[in-house]
């Protein structure tokens, strides 16, 4: 009954929102907690409610039950299907509030702001550089990691075979191909 009334009576210790049932609001409280009882056994993925899961599972499945009426596109879920269909309509229903600059996703509006306010979430633990997009991040600390790579490599040419050698780490093949191509281009300066 109380979902009909709208009567909202249980309220997040975490935060302001309100909610109908004690267990909307335990559910809620999980994303401030961090707690994820629900585990993907395909995969590693964890989740904080059940729906969640099934909504992820399905994507293991291939299963796409969300058809767009304008094009072929398929969606796993509704949420989804209603942001590929704003390509269609044009809706834009997210405004800075700074330029009036406008876009169809939350989270493009969200890094967007970051230019305008200056933040720069995302910290070098390497040095005191930091970065407005987790994306700038990973290709600053790739730099650290393939100037330590070079480093490592030229001690190690310059020692003797009697000496110990230090370690070369490890690195994958999208690393070493940036390091393959520094190292060329140092070579052809």
């Amino acid at each position: 009954m109380k979902r009909h009334i709208g009567h909202k009576t249980f309220a997040c210790h975490f935060c302001p929102k309100l909610f109908i049932s004690k267990g909307e609001m335990m559910s809620h409280a999980k994303t401030h907690t961090g707690e994820r009882s629900f585990a993907c056994d395909q995969c590693n993925g964890k989740f904080t409610k059940r729906s969640s899961l099934v909504k992820h599972k399905q994507r293991h499945l291939g299963l796409k039950p969300h058809k767009c009426d304008v094009c072929p596109m398929k969606f796993t879920s509704k949420d989804h299907l209603k942001r590929h269909y704003r390509i269609h309509t044009g809706e834009k229903p997210y405004r800075c509030e700074f330029c009036s600059r406008a876009f169809t996703q939350s989270n493009d509006l969200v890094k967007h702001r970051r230019a305008h306010l200056g933040d720069k979430l995302y910290k070098c633990t390497q040095c005191n550089e930091s970065f407005r997009l987790q994306t700038e991040l990973r290709q600053h600390l790739s730099q650290h990691y393939i100037t330590r790579y070079l480093e490592k490599r030229d001690q190690m040419e310059t020692r003797s075979n009697t000496e110990s050698h230090t370690e070369v780490p490890v690195i994958n093949a999208t690393q070493y191909t940036a390091i393959i191509d520094m190292s060329q281009s140092q070579n052809n300066t």
